[in-house]
């Protein structure tokens, strides 16, 4: 297999992976789900994505199951792991049905310890018998652990199955003590139509705020205004639902511009 690598000089768009999926030697792409997402969104990408023979995702998380079913109604989607003092570790594979979900091999020997809530942070745990797989205690052989700062949660009835759902230093802790996902809460935000970037803020801070880009700006008061009321209805439910925190109201969204 021959791999095709994006351009060093430009950043890979959706519209750029688009036209390397058309090419005839492409038969597989390897993306995060933050491209994949937004190739979802746009029928002439998603179909560019049905030629290939598999995807595979990695990099961070799905904002939403629903875009990730998208994608796999068009083409087998598989998740991959990874990271740079470990290199890649090998998943067994699952069913589509389980495409956000990663089972990893005995061969990596890794545990899973509580980190908040219903997250839990992947550990590898040093094991002289997997030696051949564990390459991060080559490059740290004083260790015998390794936490690498991956939050996953559990599936809710199959055990082994492990959703990715960010990092470590994506929680912030508000001033009472309450933790929030970053990546989980600002994709939901993201997962608005009107939405093209979104920031939350608050550590050491009694309330979280909001910073949000939208596809056309307002441009007084009046149609801000009107713009919260009509996100803030869409999303706070997937924000309770998912992210289980009911704790931000709308008047801790605000609109920012670009400079």
């Amino acid at each position: 297999m021959t791999p095709i690598l994006g351009s060093s000089t430009l950043f890979t768009t959706p519209a750029l992976a688009t036209t390397i999926h058309k090419l005839e030697i492409c038969d597989a792409s390897i993306l995060p789900p933050s491209l994949l997402e937004a190739m979802a969104k746009n029928p002439e990408y998603l179909e560019g994505l049905r030629k290939l023979d598999h995807v595979i995702w990695c990099g961070s998380a799905f904002s939403l199951s629903i875009i990730s079913n998208k994608i796999s109604s068009v083409v087998l989607i598989y998740a991959a792991y990874g990271a740079t003092e470990a290199g890649p570790l090998p998943l067994v594979l699952e069913d589509q049905e389980y495409h956000e979900y990663m089972t990893f091999s005995p061969l990596v020997g890794v545990q899973f310890r509580n980190y908040t809530d219903d997250l839990y942070e992947l550990v590898i745990v040093r094991d002289d018998a997997l030696c051949a797989s564990q390459k991060v205690f080559f490059i740290h052989p004083h260790l015998t652990q390794w936490p690498t700062k991956d939050l996953m949660s559990k599936h809710p009835t199959n055990e082994g199955m492990w959703n990715y759902r960010g990092r470590t230093d994506d929680i912030i802790v508000l001033l009472n003590g309450v933790n929030i996902n970053l990546l989980l809460m600002e994709g939901i935000l993201m997962s608005h139509p009107k939405v093209v970037a979104a920031l939350l803020t608050g550590t050491e801070k009694v309330k979280a705020a909001w910073l949000t880009e939208v596809v056309h700006p307002s441009q007084n008061e009046e149609e801000t205004t009107s713009l919260v009321e009509e996100l803030w209805p869409a999303v706070m439910p997937l924000i309770v639902r998912k992210a289980r925190f009911p704790k931000i109201i709308s008047s801790s969204l605000r609109k920012t511009s670009r400079c």
